[in-house]
């Protein structure tokens, strides 16, 4: 007889889709998967993917929709799946944020059932009246969630009160916990695996090439250091999923590519990498940037990945994103969207280096970012929610 307590999780995007979004909450399940029966709902963004897929012990059913509005979901079908199971389980947890989640989160209050959310960021959309209109149900979907939730896990308390989340805190900060994200621990490899590159200085970006990244604000600051710096060749290396391969994004893709045409900036786009692949990337790189330009950044984990792979890095000055450096040391925070202030960070990094990357500051990166303290904390509050313990 089965007796693991049986966890629901909902998220919108779910793997193979990559984001700090989802690859959170895959790296909590994988860890939870011996202790506790795992369900997640998501939708199969992609025709190609299967009705449902066992991953790493527990089950991903992705529901069918009939289109989609920005990045959302229409599926009222959806329904069914929710009440079907939202019963069988003992917790339902959410992914936030979302606007598919809202009726799942009433269903919990209607069936008494405890709920718990990731609350991961506030989205920042571009202007323009139809994304007013898609970033007004969105919030108004979130601020509902989360004001149903018996417990919310949040990255730091720093982005947390920089948004208008911090008024549901405010009300009860007794339902919050703040928990630095589980970064998984670098593969190792032998030696730099891609080749050390001493005719040219690398410079590394990893995510999602979307529109609150803010590439273009380094590919701008790269260009002032090029022109200042003749003799050295600078190059720009992207890892991560880009154009097509993210919702809603590929204009901005487009808008990318065509800037490092027209300043002729030595580039190359490696797509998603794993594994060894991912430690290649960041150990090949002088300098590792983050140079996001609004709320939709909240944290930022490669800029974890690249401190724990002992690259140095440079991120926007933002709540949430700034934490590592100001934890760590191992880096520079500097004004979002000021191409000459990120011009001069990363100057100055790759200039001294070894005062980034000394061994006590790469000693604190791994203390401070334990992936198994992250966990245990997770499992912790987990716990506590399923025993009704505040």
């Amino acid at each position: 007889m089965n007796t693991k307590k049986r966890l629901l999780f909902f998220s919108p995007y779910y793997h193979p889709y990559l984001s700090g979004m989802t690859t959170y909450p895959e790296s909590v399940f994988r860890s939870l998967s011996s202790e506790f029966d795992i369900t997640v709902l998501t939708f199969a963004h992609r025709d190609s993917l299967t009705p449902s897929e066992d991953m790493n012990g527990y089950l991903i059913i992705r529901m069918p929709y009939l289109f989609t509005i920005s990045k959302g979901f229409i599926a009222p079908m959806s329904v069914w799946t929710f009440l079907i199971e939202a019963r069988k389980h003992d917790l339902l947890i959410l992914n936030v944020p979302n606007v598919e989640g809202t009726l799942l989160a009433v269903i919990a209050r209607l069936l008494g059932k405890p709920l718990l959310a990731f609350f991961h960021c506030v989205v920042t959309l571009p202007p323009g009246l139809f994304n007013s209109i898609i970033g007004a149900v969105l919030s108004c979907a979130n601020w509902i969630q989360l004001s149903l939730c018996t417990h919310v896990i949040g990255y730091t308390r720093d982005y947390c009160k920089s948004t208008w989340v911090e008024k549901i805190y405010r009300k009860k900060p007794s339902r919050f916990t703040f928990i630095l994200p589980p970064v998984p621990d670098p593969v190792h490899i032998q030696g730099d695996g891609i080749p050390s590159y001493v005719d040219e200085v690398r410079i590394g970006f990893a995510g999602r090439v979307s529109s609150e990244k803010g590439l273009e604000v380094l590919i701008g600051a790269i260009s002032e250091i090029q022109k200042a710096n003749a003799k050295t060749k600078y190059s720009l290396q992207i890892a991560g999923p880009y154009g097509k391969d993210v919702a809603g994004e590929n204009a901005y893709t487009q808008r990318i590519h065509m800037l490092l045409r027209s300043c002729s900036l030595s580039h190359h786009f490696y797509g998603t990498l794993s594994g060894p692949g991912l430690t290649s990337f960041y150990k090949s790189l002088n300098v590792f940037v983050l140079p996001s330009i609004n709320q939709t950044e909240a944290f930022g984990m490669v800029q974890v990945d690249a401190m724990k792979c002992g690259i140095p890095v440079v991120v926007s000055d933002l709540p949430g994103v700034r934490v590592p450096v100001k934890l760590t040391g191992m880096g520079l925070v500097v004004q979002p969207r000021n191409e000459k202030l990120l011009a001069q960070a990363i100057t100055e990094i790759l200039k001294n280096r070894d005062k980034y990357t000394s061994p006590q500051i790469i000693n604190a990166v791994w203390e401070t970012f334990s992936f198994s303290k992250s966990i245990i904390a997770i499992r912790g509050v987990v716990t506590q929610t399923l025993n009704g313990e505040s």
